[in-house]
């Protein structure tokens, strides 16, 4: 019916992980392995590596003109956007 119950859940022990490895680990579409985790999200995101459909459904960029609320913005050094903050910025500046 659902899913089963991990390891964790279930009161066993999990195994221990070297993260150094999991993180370099290549070829990315294996990457997850080492953790014993599967993400259908993650294999979906490693199939699409440029901006196609699949990336564009997600985004809400072309969203903007159509937004009318306040907007606190916050954003850091190792966000994965930080080099659009200040662009989303601008273009919902635009708008007012």
């Amino acid at each position: 019916m659902g899913r089963k119950p991990s390891s964790h859940a279930r009161g066993e022990k999990r195994p221990e992980i070297n993260w150094t490895e999991a993180v370099n680990h290549l070829p990315l579409q294996t990457a997850l392995d080492s953790v014993e985790t599967k993400s259908k999200f993650v294999a979906d995101t490693l199939k699409h590596s440029s901006y196609d459909e699949f990336w564009q459904k997600m985004s809400i960029q072309n969203d903007y003109p159509e937004m009318d609320v306040p907007v606190f913005h916050i954003t850091g050094w190792y966000d994965d956007l930080e080099s659009d903050s200040p662009v989303r910025i601008l273009v919902i500046g635009k708008n007012e």
